[in-house]
């Protein structure tokens, strides 16, 4: 499921940074199975959190895109 998530970010990340409800809706899970493939990534820093905002100054939903550190240092192992 974890290699799903991934997947589904890396794809997104292209075009937007994608929210935790079109995660599980675009693999088919439920919202408890990507809070735990997200912690999961994240420990690894395979992923990063980005929180944003609406227009009006208000949280909106965090959004997940692959960790910039990750891809500046391909060659490393966790």
């Amino acid at each position: 499921m974890q290699l799903k998530i991934l997947g589904a970010i890396a794809a997104s990340s292209r075009r937007h940074p994608i929210t935790h409800e079109e995660l599980a809706e675009s693999i088919g899970c439920c919202a408890k199975t990507v809070d735990r493939a997200i912690a999961r990534l994240r420990n690894a820093g395979l992923v990063e959190v980005r929180n944003t905002r609406r227009a009006d100054g208000g949280r909106d939903a965090n959004a997940y895109v692959l960790s910039s550190a990750r891809a500046a240092k391909p060659g490393r192992a966790r």
